[in-house]
């Protein structure tokens, strides 16, 4: 049986000539739809100024179901905090001082959880290309990045939070089961040392075929109101790590800088445009809080930006 998974949140951004502009302090609906029905839990650090009242309907039927977890949190410059009922944006000047402020708080919940319930798989979560971090909170690591384009099923924005949950606790069994072939993907990708080619085609095979299940049960209870979501996960290890920087010095001495590593590794799925997953090796930040035998480092998911009030 596969572990409880928890996606520690953090804003989106924007640049805007050297500034940045958070659009979204809070949840859209669109990123609980999908963290709510893929993750067991969802902790968001928010201000404490935030008044609780403004909380959306769907805030508090997440919360209501243990579902999204608050951890309200002093910020300072309150005064620059511009609210409205169903978004909090920060508009101030030096508003990129803040996104060092939220990249803090991610790092801090994600130590906090990791310490009050390690019995839960914590993975901090970002909307963007690459996961981001202050120096200070990280480290750069090899690792082996599986992403899912356009695969996960999502009900859309006219499907209430409440029909998801109930949703949600329905198919429990078919979920777990999605988690159950997630973490047999992301094991064999963390092991390339003991990989097998034959059990990595096994697993991804087995996450195609429950995905689809996932799919025809959401058609059924949603009809056509289904949308297909981005998933991005960094996977790691020391195996992981020693092993592609060990190629990637060998193919800079050579010249070949141009070579795909997994492809020696992984064998032809980590070059195949019509798997179900596609692996790429990358460099990431890695913060230094997750534990040493977590493969997960970080998820990067769709941003969302249309709509953005």
């Amino acid at each position: 049986m596969s572990r409880k998974r928890g996606i520690v949140f953090c804003p989106h951004f924007e640049n805007l000539g050297g500034d940045a502009y958070i659009p979204h302090v809070q949840l859209r609906k669109e990123q609980m739809q999908s963290f709510c029905l893929y993750w067991d839990y969802i902790v968001q650090p928010v201000s404490a100024q935030l008044p609780r009242w403004k909380r959306s309907v769907d805030e508090i039927v997440l919360e209501d179901a243990g579902i999204l977890l608050k951890e309200y949190q002093d910020l300072p410059f309150a005064s620059n905090l511009y609210t409205k009922e169903s978004a909090y944006s920060l508009k101030s000047e030096g508003a990129k001082n803040w996104v060092d402020i939220f990249l803090d708080f991610q790092a801090q919940s994600l130590k906090k959880k990791s310490i009050a319930q390690p019995d839960v798989i914590w993975v901090p979560q970002q909307s963007y290309r690459e996961f981001i971090a202050r120096t200070k909170d990280a480290i750069d690591e090899h690792c082996v990045q599986v992403a899912l384009y356009n695969k996960l099923p999502v009900p859309a924005g006219n499907i209430s939070l409440k029909k998801i949950v109930a949703f949600k606790t329905e198919h429990s069994d078919l979920l777990s089961e999605f988690r159950n072939s997630m973490d047999l993907v992301t094991l064999q990708v963390s092991l390339p040392t003991g990989f097998s080619e034959t059990a990595l085609n096994l697993a991804v095979s087995d996450l195609e075929k429950v995905t689809n299940e996932i799919v025809a049960s959401s058609r059924s209870r949603f009809g056509r109101s289904i949308k297909f979501s981005d998933l991005k996960v960094n996977i790691g290890s020391q195996s992981v790590a020693t092993l592609l920087s060990e190629f990637v010095k060998g193919a800079t001495l050579s010249g070949s800088v141009s070579l795909n590593p997994l492809a020696a590794i992984f064998g032809g799925l980590a070059c195949s445009a019509t798997s179900m997953v596609q692996l790429e090796p990358v460099k990431s930040k890695k913060l230094k809080v997750i534990p040493e035998e977590q493969v997960e480092f970080s998820y990067l998911t769709e941003a969302f930006s249309k709509g953005v009030a």
